[in-house]
């Protein structure tokens, strides 16, 4: 049996100053204990599916609570509801990624949600909706072609304009929509010459922006930068 209490002070223990710094460096806020994302996986084998324990430790707001929150939810068990009251409460983005990757991609709703979040003005909320779209364009067979080409005029007219981190999946899913097939390449290579040089803000992180133009058209940029 693990218990919400037991499973905060094992993050509580788990966490180190260095790896609290590194997140910070990141974007985290405060509330954060610092642990490892190996051990946070450790952690989550050891407790398995537990929707009713994730809800908990996700209304922390802890960012290792929400990250182990993640792991151990059943992605089945949530419905638009849900995940519209998750994704409002995320604001750093490798729970964003995590939050799509684990448990909107396989929910069933992806395309979706995709759908609704990706003009949000939000930016994290944005940005789940972009990356949504983000790895449907390279690993869907359900979304059509012509689905793709509203998010390419969206990111040609929002693109400089939008928050950093929305900003920074915007640009991963006009990367991925350009490697998605012939056709899609050439028109996603014309509108990021079109939109020119993209400034992402990457904090105190070794982090830089891929070039859109140059990851489209080398395919041994292609595992490097794919999400």
């Amino acid at each position: 049996m693990h218990s919400f209490t037991d499973i905060l002070k094992k993050l509580e223990e788990a966490g180190t100053e260095q790896t609290r710094k590194t997140y910070k460096n990141h974007g985290a806020s405060d509330n954060l204990y610092g642990v490892k994302f190996g051990d946070l996986r450790k952690i989550a084998k050891g407790i398995g599916n537990n929707t009713k324990l994730a809800n908990e430790l996700w209304g922390t707001k802890n960012i290792d609570a929400m990250s182990l929150a993640i792991l151990i939810a059943n992605p089945h068990d949530f419905d638009k509801e849900m995940l519209n009251e998750w994704v409002r409460d995320i604001n750093y983005y490798p729970v964003a990624d995590l939050f799509v990757s684990e448990i909107v991609l396989e929910s069933g709703l992806a395309y979706n949600m995709g759908e609704k979040w990706y003009q949000d003005s939000s930016e994290f909320v944005g940005r789940c909706g972009f990356m949504v779209i983000a790895h449907m364009a390279l690993k869907s067979d359900s979304v059509e072609d012509f689905c793709f080409l509203k998010h390419l005029e969206y990111i040609k007219s929002n693109i400089k304009k939008s928050a950093n981190g929305k900003k920074e999946a915007m640009n991963s899913a006009l990367i991925n929509i350009g490697k998605r097939n012939h056709e899609l390449k050439s028109i996603a290579i014309s509108i990021a010459d079109l939109i020119g040089p993209i400034e992402i803000n990457h904090g105190k992180t070794s982090c830089y922006t891929a070039d859109a133009i140059k990851v489209i058209s080398n395919p041994e940029l292609h595992d490097k930068f794919v999400k």
